[in-house]
C-alpha cells in the first residue's frame, strides 16, 4: 500500500487553519471568564447553541474531519445570525465579529478543497 503524502500548500494551509482555530477559542474563551449563566435570559441561550458553542464544537472536529467541523462551525455562525438575530430579536443581522472568530472554518473548508484536489492528481497521475 502506497502512502499518500501531503503537499506543502495544502499541509501549511491545514496547520494555519488549526492555529488560528486556537487563537479564535482562546479568545471566544475570554469571553467567559466571569460568565453567569443565572445572568442568561432564555432566549439567549438559543444564541449561545449556535456561536459561540457550535462554533467552537465546529473547529475542534475540524482537526480531524475538516469538512464536517467547517460546515458545523459556518451552520453555526450562519444559523446565530439567521434564528437568533433575526427570529428571535426579531432585527436584521449585524455585527461581523462572529464571522471573524469563525474565519478559521473557512481555512479547515479551502484544505479539505486543496487536499481533495491532490488526491485526485494523484490518481489521475497514477494512471
Amino acid at each position: 500500500m502506497q502512502h499518500q503524502r501531503t503537499s506543502v500548500p495544502t499541509l501549511s494551509l491545514r496547520w494555519l487553519a488549526r492555529g488560528t482555530s486556537a487563537v479564535s477559542i482562546a479568545l471566544i474563551l475570554l469571553f467567559f471568564v466571569g460568565f453567569r449563566p443565572s445572568q442568561v435570559a432564555p432566549r439567549e441561550w438559543i444564541g449561545l447553541m449556535f456561536s459561540p458553542f457550535g462554533v467552537i464544537l465546529g473547529m475542534l472536529i475540524s482537526w480531524r474531519r475538516a469538512l464536517e467541523g467547517s460546515l458545523l462551525s459556518l451552520a453555526s455562525v450562519a444559523g446565530f445570525y439567521l434564528v437568533y438575530e433575526v427570529i428571535v430579536t426579531g432585527r436584521p443581522p449585524r455585527g461581523w465579529a462572529f464571522l471573524v472568530f469563525t474565519a478559521p472554518a473557512f481555512l479547515f473548508l479551502a484544505s479539505w478543497f486543496a487536499g481533495r484536489a491532490q488526491k485526485r492528481q494523484e490518481k489521475l497521475a497514477a494512471r
